[in-house]
């Protein structure tokens, strides 16, 4: 990667200044020349709905307040003589959103300092997964084993309600494991969408639309995946 110069902007419009930025520059010989390229460091996510599908995309910034301009040639840290030349630092300095450059000598983003950023940055998509309170469940599986008229359904009954608390124990645990944080009131986990996928491509499809048959399902799947 090359080296970098800072930009500081308005926070919340990253990737809109971003586009503009890249805009302004693809106009200009001297851009093209020494601008590689132009980086917003977002990270996007979607909620999960009952049914597995995805609901809609946010962004949200990972800098938040900064974007940064990757030059065509590689410098260190120390470089006391790299900077942006006047007529690109005027063409960035007019884009709306833009506040300040840190593009003078001696403020330059070493190549290397740049790649490690890069490296140590998630900006893989997130899909956020509300954890699921089986409190309900538990009670509902506890009222049918004492109601339970013949010891069959009484065996049906104990058998559900195991099921129901192992699978709480390893919400539990996975809730702990994936550091739950609440939302609206709610324990939400996220994981990388490559992980939602391959956990709903272990499924038995069809996937089924009633949320009471595919939560379990999912969060079992979920548990097995990320537990093991």
């Amino acid at each position: 990667m090359g080296a970098a110069f800072a930009i500081q902007v308005k926070t919340g419009r990253e990737s809109a200044v971003k586009k503009l930025v890249e805009w302004a520059l693809e106009r200009n010989e001297q851009a093209q020349r020494w601008v590689k390229a132009v980086h917003a460091f977002t990270l996007g996510s979607s909620k999960m709905l009952s049914n597995g599908k995805l609901g809609k995309r946010v962004e949200r910034p990972v800098i938040p307040g900064y974007i940064f301009v990757e030059m065509n040639y590689k410098a260190d840290d120390h470089n006391r003589t790299a900077y942006l030349s006047a007529e690109i630092w005027h063409m960035i300095r007019r884009v709306p959103g833009v506040l300040k450059l840190f593009a003078d000598a001696g403020q330059i983003i070493g190549s290397e300092t740049f790649e490690q950023l890069f490296e140590r940055i998630e900006i893989e998509d997130q899909v956020e997964i509300i954890v699921p309170n089986q409190d309900a469940e538990i009670a509902a599986a506890c009222a049918a084993y004492n109601d339970a008229a013949t010891p069959r359904e009484k065996k049906e009954a104990e058998q559900k309600l195991k099921q129901i608390e192992s699978l709480e124990s390893r919400i539990k645990r996975l809730a702990e494991r994936m550091k739950a944080f609440v939302k609206n009131g709610r324990k939400v986990v996220r994981i990388p969408i490559k992980t939602f996928q391959y956990v709903l491509s272990r499924l038995e499809q069809p996937i089924p639309r009633s949320s009471d048959i595919f939560l379990p399902r999912f969060f079992s799947a979920l548990s097995e995946v990320m537990l093991n």
